[in-house]
């Protein structure tokens, strides 16, 4: 079955514009993002889909492939679709064009359990949370997964509730919660099987995904089911300046972090 990768690259954005050219450490994200990505062994072939000719060419320039996709394609789902679905892989690969910390062996993990399993249509990513401050931040989303390791919930709320963990003054005790409940921090990379993808984008948003603002939450309430594999790493959404700060700090100190 042969594997493509894709970076959906759009220059708007609301809170960061231009974020796949925001610099971090002298070079545009987009071009850290891709050059992890470019480290999988499982993939045949890896594209950044924009929106925006200037993120094109500076794709180029780096030496990746680039084309050319819609600016009103509404989500990446769907400009990766529109990037490779004339194409003839089995298997896509959406790789977030926002994560410049992203570890490859998780893409490399997630093609091969579509590779060798053969009831997994989508699978994605998942690390421990191990910092206090993401328990509360809707911007961190949580998932829940069954004893197959298949995604029950995603939320922006923390999930599962930690009933029996409230301090004395009623607030949540953040340092217990760390050492007694494993939570786990989705990574918005997921690799489809084809058919999956396109049966995916022609769905209509669901009422879950439209509280949450979270597409994958479609699959979910439709009955399908998601594969979650858990990786080791350090990751970093980028969506605000604070957020690239953040990644360049931790770019200098874990960047010995595999993948």
């Amino acid at each position: 079955m042969k594997a493509v990768g894709v970076i959906p690259a759009r220059y708007g954005s609301q809170r960061l514009p231009g974020k796949p050219l925001a610099l971090i450490n002298g070079r545009p994200m987009i071009q850290h993002v891709y050059e992890r990505a470019h480290r999988a062994k499982e993939l045949d072939r890896l594209i950044i889909a924009t929106d925006n000719i200037k993120i094109k060419e500076t794709a180029e320039k780096f030496g990746a492939e680039a084309i050319m996709t819609s600016p009103d394609v509404p989500t990446g789902t769907d400009r990766v679709l529109e990037a490779v679905g004339h194409l003839d892989y089995e298997i896509v690969v959406n790789i977030q064009g926002d994560e410049p910390l992203l570890n490859a062996k998780g893409i490399d993990e997630c093609v091969k359990v579509i590779r060798e399993t053969q009831d997994v249509e989508i699978a994605t990513l998942a690390e421990r949370i191990t910092e206090s401050e993401q328990f509360f931040d809707s911007s961190v989303v949580k998932v829940i997964t069954d004893n197959n390791h298949n995604a029950l919930y995603f939320s922006r709320s923390l999930i599962p509730y930690p009933r029996g963990y409230e301090s004395s003054d009623g607030d949540i005790d953040i340092e217990k919660l760390l050492k007694g409940i494993i939570y786990l921090k989705h990574l918005g990379l997921y690799a489809f099987r084809k058919d999956a993808l396109m049966k995916f984008a022609s769905m209509a948003p669901s009422s879950l995904e439209m509280i949450e603002k979270l597409e994958q939450l479609r699959w979910l309430q439709a009955g399908g089911k998601i594969r979650v594999i858990e990786i080791e790493g350090r990751s970093v959404s980028v969506d605000t300046q604070l957020d690239l700060e953040i990644a360049e700090r931790r770019m200098l100190e874990y960047d010995s972090i595999p993948g």
